[in-house]
This record gives structure tokens, C-alpha cells and sequence, in this order.
């Protein structure tokens, strides 16, 4: 058994883009935030528009990671990881049988928060990344450089899985995480990521959880770049540790 864990603060929406809006088709993208005795799990995942059932996807790869952080108790997430990302895609196919994989194909980030250490994986595009207490940025990234536009995600059978890893890094060296769909990475540079961070906690910090969600889904709502048709995903994380 676990002592009881300290869980970090959060603030995550999600809002349907102009290009679905105009179809009068739901949101695709999805995330959920689950606390656990061993700690918490954040994930964003933004099922492909072009696909049928990408938001039957999206959910489903949500709760694939609790399941298979649930069945490893969270706290074991970094030995064998191979096999425990093979099994989020094993849990993924089971919540959408009987649909065609292929019609269901999502991206998928999260982050695993535990009294030590945070971790996170990404699969697809989008945006997953670390503001260290030092000011440095860390991302997810293979061979250290960036690569957005990515077709990886789960239900794509033409290729293999390219996971991108995030640490372990040391929570006490953690300002915050962020976890974002292309329809907002895709308009945030780089180099502006720690100051949207900090902005973030310090803006969001003395709010309940509700008063959260609202301002940060209002601020999506009226996202500054105006022709920007994908629907938009955003959740920070951050620990009492966070200086």
C-alpha cells in the first residue's frame, strides 16, 4: 500500500475548433486528469478529423492510460516501459471493439506525477513538455529535435509506434508540465513556453478547480489566431514543489 500523496493542481479545457463547429460535428480531441493512491495521471489526446470514430478514439486512449497505470499501480511505470506501452494500444483496441482501429486513430500524451518524480510519453503531435525550476525547457523529442506534425497515433497500422519519452525527472526540479493538441502547439513558439507556464500557475493557482476550467475554456474559446480550425486542448500541471 501507498502512503497518501500529496496531488499537484491542474487546470485543463478542451473546445470544439471552427472547422467541426461548421460540419456540426463534436469535438475530437479529449483529456482527464485521474488521481491515484501512488500519485496522478494527466492525458490530452486528439483523435484524426479525417477518421470516422476519432472521438470514440480519443476517449478511449484516455482511459487506456488509467487502465494500464492502474494495472502496473503507477509507481512501476518506468521499468519495462516498452511493454507497458504496447499495453495502453492492447487496452486501447479493447474499449473500441468492435470498431475498425483505423477509424478510431488518436494522438496521445500524458504525464504520470508521483511524490518524486514526473514522467511522460507522447504519441503523435501536439505538445508535451517540463518548465524546470531553472528556467530550461524540456520536451518530448527524438534525437532532441522537435517534430510536430507527426501521423503516429494509435490505430495506425502503417507503421510502427514512435513513442517520445520525458524524463524521470525529479518533481523537486519541476515548475510545471504542459500537455497540448496541435490546435494550440501549433500556434505557441518554442521559446514561449515558459512564460505561458508561469503565467499559468500564477494565474490559476489561487482558484478553486471550477473557476479554472471556465477561464482557461474562455480563453480558448477566444483564441487569438482567428483562422485556426482545429479544436483546442491545454492542461498544466503543477506540484506544491513548484517554486
Amino acid at each position: 500500500m501507498h502512503g497518501k500523496q500529496t496531488k499537484p493542481h491542474y487546470v485543463g479545457a478542451s473546445v470544439r475548433g471552427p472547422s467541426n463547429a461548421a460540419r456540426n460535428k463534436l469535438k475530437q480531441d479529449a483529456w482527464n486528469v485521474f488521481n491515484r493512491s501512488w500519485g496522478t495521471l494527466g492525458v490530452v489526446c486528439d483523435g484524426l478529423g479525417s477518421k470516422s470514430k476519432s472521438r470514440t478514439g480519443a476517449l478511449a486512449a484516455c482511459l487506456a492510460v488509467r487502465d494500464m497505470l492502474n494495472q502496473v499501480d503507477g509507481l512501476d511505470m518506468h521499468s519495462n516501459l516498452g511493454t507497458h506501452l504496447k499495453t495502453i494500444e492492447q487496452k486501447w483496441l479493447a474499449r473500441i471493439h468492435p470498431h475498425n482501429p483505423n477509424d478510431c486513430m488518436t494522438t496521445c500524451l500524458f504525464c504520470v506525477y508521483t511524490e518524486d518524480n514526473w514522467f511522460g510519453a507522447q504519441l503523435g503531435d501536439g505538445f508535451l513538455g517540463a518548465l524546470l525550476n531553472d528556467g530550461n525547457m524540456v520536451a518530448c523529442s527524438p534525437d532532441g529535435e522537435l517534430a510536430f506534425n507527426l501521423t503516429n497515433g494509435l490505430g495506425d497500422s502503417s507503421q510502427a509506434k514512435t513513442w517520445r519519452t520525458l524524463g524521470p525527472l525529479p518533481a523537486k526540479d519541476v515548475h510545471s508540465i504542459i500537455l497540448a493538441t496541435d490546435g494550440v502547439s501549433d500556434d505557441i513558439p518554442l521559446g514561449s513556453y515558459p512564460m505561458l507556464l508561469e503565467e499559468l500557475v500564477n494565474e490559476y493557482q489561487p482558484l478553486n478547480q471550477m473557476k479554472r476550467y471556465q477561464l482557461l475554456r474562455r480563453e480558448l474559446v477566444d483564441w487569438p489566431t482567428p483562422h485556426h480550425l482545429d479544436d483546442k486542448t491545454l492542461l498544466a500541471l503543477w506540484s506544491n514543489k513548484s517554486k
